[in-house]
C-alpha cells in the first residue's frame, strides 16, 4: 500500500480535483467537440498573428450577515475585493494551441482583518489548457485548473469557523475521436487537494479517475451510449479511509427541437472503502444507482432556461462519503444588450454515510440568486447580486444567509 501511494503522489507531481471518482451530473467531457476558431471572440491586445492577450480589473463590495454561516453568534461585516484579470491565446498552428486564464483578489474584511486573504481563481474554466488534432479524428486536450481560496464550507458541510484556506488542482488528459456515427473518448483526471489550516489538513486527498465511453449517433439530433469509470481516492493524512469506486452508465445526448436540447445518463456505481481507522471510524461502503438529467430551452432571442438534477456520492467531512441529490434551475433574460437578469435556484440534500455523536448526518441546503447586470460603456460593466442560502437541519447546523453585492468591471 505505501509503495502505491508513493507511486500515485509521483504521477500527480510529474503530470499535474475536490471530486471523487465519480460525480453524477458531471459535464460529458468526451464527447466530440469541434475545432475551436484560430481567433478567440474576445481580446484587448494582438501580438502579431497568432498571440491574443486580455486583461481586466475590478472591485467588489459585498456585505454578508452571517459570514461563519451559524445558527447563534453571527460575525456580519462588510468586505471589499479588488481583483487583476489575465488572459492569453497562443495559437501555434490550426490543431495546436495553448491557452491560460485567471483571476487574481485580495479579499478585505473591514472589521475581521483575521479572514483577509488573497484568492487566486481560473477565469473561463482552465488555468491552462493545451489542445492538439491529429489523425483527422482526433482530439488531444492537456489542461490543468489550480484555486487557492478560502471558505467556511467544505464538502457542502458549514464547519462554524472563520474559514479554512484551500488548495486545488486539477489536471486532466483526455482524448476524443468523432467517426460520424461512432463516438469515442477517454480521459484521465489527478486531483491534489491540500489544506492551509492545521485543523483541516486530514482532508489532504489525491483522487485519480479514469473514465471511457462510446456513443453512437442514431440521427444526427440523437447520440446514445455507455460509459465507465474507475476511481481511487487517497487520504493522504490517514485520519479518513481510502476508497476504490467503479461506475458503470447509459447515457444520451438529445436535441429536442430547434430550442430545447437535453442530456441525460443513468447507471449504477460500487465504492469500496479500507477498514475504518483515523479521526472518524466508519465502515461503510456505498452501491446504488446514480443518475443526471439536464434540460435547456431558448425562450426567445433574449430570454434562456435550464434545469438539471443529479445523484450520485462525493467525499465527505466526517466519513467515507455523501450521498447527494440535486436540483438547479436557471433563467436569464437580456432585456437590451445593456441590461441582463438572472435567477438562480439551487437546492442540494446530502446524507454522510457515518457520523460521530450528536453531529446532523443529513441536511438540505437551499439557495436563491439575484442579479442585474449593465453595460456601462464597451469595456466597463457593472453587476448588482442578491444571494440568499439557507440549510434545513438538525442541530446548530442550521443557518440563514443574505449577501449583497455591488461588482464594476473593467476589460482593458
Amino acid at each position: 500500500m505505501f509503495a502505491l501511494k508513493f507511486f500515485v503522489i509521483i504521477v500527480c507531481v510529474v503530470a499535474i480535483a475536490d471530486g471523487f471518482p465519480h460525480k453524477a451530473g458531471a459535464q460529458d467531457t468526451t464527447s466530440y467537440r469541434p475545432e475551436e476558431p484560430a481567433i478567440p471572440t474576445t481580446y484587448g491586445v494582438r501580438l502579431g498573428k497568432r498571440t491574443f492577450i486580455s486583461s481586466g480589473a475590478g472591485i467588489e463590495f459585498t456585505y454578508n450577515d452571517n459570514l461563519t454561516l451559524t445558527k447563534k453568534n453571527k460575525k456580519s461585516d462588510l468586505i471589499i475585493a479588488p481583483a487583476l484579470r489575465f488572459g492569453i491565446i497562443h495559437s501555434y498552428s490550426k490543431q495546436f494551441r495553448i491557452r491560460s486564464a485567471f483571476d487574481i483578489s485580495f479579499v478585505k474584511h473591514l472589521n475581521y482583518d483575521e479572514l483577509d486573504h488573497f484568492a487566486f481563481t481560473p477565469n473561463g474554466g482552465n488555468d491552462f489548457e493545451l489542445s492538439l488534432r491529429a489523425f483527422d479524428n482526433w482530439i488531444f486536450r492537456l489542461s490543468n485548473t489550480f484555486s487557492l481560496s478560502r471558505s467556511v464550507v467544505v464538502r457542502n458541510v458549514a464547519l462554524g469557523v472563520d474559514g479554512v484556506t484551500t488548495f486545488n488542482n486539477v489536471t486532466r488528459l483526455s482524448a476524443d475521436a468523432d467517426y460520424n456515427n461512432v463516438v469515442l473518448g477517454g480521459s484521465y483526471s489527478c486531483s491534489m487537494n491540500f489544506g492551509l489550516d492545521q485543523d483541516f489538513r486530514y482532508l489532504d486527498s489525491l483522487n485519480h479517475t479514469v473514465e471511457a465511453q462510446v456513443g453512437f449517433r442514431i440521427s444526427r439530433p440523437i447520440l446514445v451510449g455507455i460509459k465507465s469509470s474507475v476511481g481511487y481516492f487517497d487520504n493522504l493524512r490517514n485520519e479518513l479511509n481510502d476508497g476504490i469506486s467503479f461506475s458503470a452508465q447509459g447515457y444520451g445526448n438529445f436535441v429536442l427541437t430547434r430550442n430545447i436540447t437535453a442530456t441525460a445518463s443513468l447507471g449504477y456505481q460500487n465504492a469500496f472503502f479500507n477498514d475504518n481507522k483515523g479521526l472518524y471510524r466508519d465502515d461503510s461502503d456505498f452501491g446504488s444507482y446514480i443518475f443526471s438529467f439536464g434540460l435547456s430551452q431558448e425562450l426567445s432571442r433574449r430570454a434562456y432556461q435550464s434545469v438539471s438534477v443529479s445523484r450520485g456520492i462525493q467525499p465527505a467531512v466526517r466519513s467515507n462519503y455523501q450521498e447527494t441529490t440535486s436540483l438547479s434551475y436557471n433563467l436569464s433574460y437580456s432585456y437590451s444588450r445593456f441590461l441582463t437578469l438572472e435567477f438562480l435556484f439551487d437546492w442540494l440534500t446530502y446524507e454522510e454515510s457515518s457520523n460521530p455523536k450528536d453531529v446532523p448526518a443529513q441536511s438540505d441546503i437551499y439557495s436563491i440568486t439575484l442579479g442585474t447586470g449593465f453595460a456601462l460603456t464597451r469595456n466597463a460593466s457593472l453587476v448588482l447580486r442578491y444571494h440568499f442560502r439557507w440549510s434545513d437541519s438538525a442541530g446548530e447546523n442550521n443557518y440563514r444567509n443574505n449577501i449583497f453585492t455591488v461588482a464594476l468591471n473593467y476589460n482593458f
